[in-house]
């Protein structure tokens, strides 16, 4: 496992990029799960997803530009 950590760290990446990517898969799954089980009547699969990607981008898009304050 050390040696794994080594090699992460030596690896010319993005590791934000990397890190954000991992976070959103474990967030997309976890709401998944909760979802289904909650309000299976009410989400899809598609719509819940489209949702979240709206909701990265708009995060992303907002702390990225100038036009804080305005939607």
């Amino acid at each position: 496992m050390e040696m794994l950590l080594t090699l992460w760290k030596q690896m010319n990446i993005d590791h934000g990029l990397v890190d954000t990517l991992l976070i959103s898969a474990i967030g997309l799954v976890f709401w998944k799960v909760v979802l289904d089980h909650l309000f299976s009547h009410q989400w899809s699969w598609w719509r819940m997803f489209v949702f979240l990607v709206h909701r990265l981008w708009k995060v992303f898009y907002l702390n990225c530009t100038d036009n804080k304050g305005s939607n």
